[in-house]
């Protein structure tokens, strides 16, 4: 685990891109992006069950984990670390999610159903 401090968002992109899990266990969370982007990067995720994040990951694209659970983080983590086969996909699968699901057109469409939007 690394602490880096202040990043500037390539830095960000580089540092996503040569983790092996991305880990953020937010007491509180929207829709977070940072998560979609670390599946769109092909990494398994470790979120706090808060706020939007069950409805962004899975059981097949991360483990939703406790909030305030230390142990529930280290159990999440020790899986990840042991299990590469499973650790990759979750990558593949958080990955295949966001390009199905989790893109920009695909939210543009579901907006327009659930306001009954006439298409362009």
């Amino acid at each position: 685990m690394i602490f880096t401090g202040r990043l500037t968002n390539e830095e960000v992109q580089q540092v996503v891109n040569a983790a092996d899990i991305y880990v953020q266990p937010s007491l509180m969370e929207g829709c977070s992006i940072a998560i979609i982007e670390a599946m769109a990067c092909g990494k398994p995720v470790i979120a706090a069950n808060v706020g939007g994040n069950p409805d962004i990951i899975s059981k097949e694209t991360g483990i939703l984990i406790e909030a305030r659970s230390s142990e529930a983080l280290r159990e999440a983590l020790d899986t990840c670390l042991t299990e590469p086969e499973r650790r990759r996909d979750m990558g593949v699968a958080g990955r295949r999610r966001v390009e199905t699901e989790l893109n920009w057109r695909q939210l543009a469409k579901d907006v327009e159903h659930v306001y009954g939007m006439p298409k362009p």
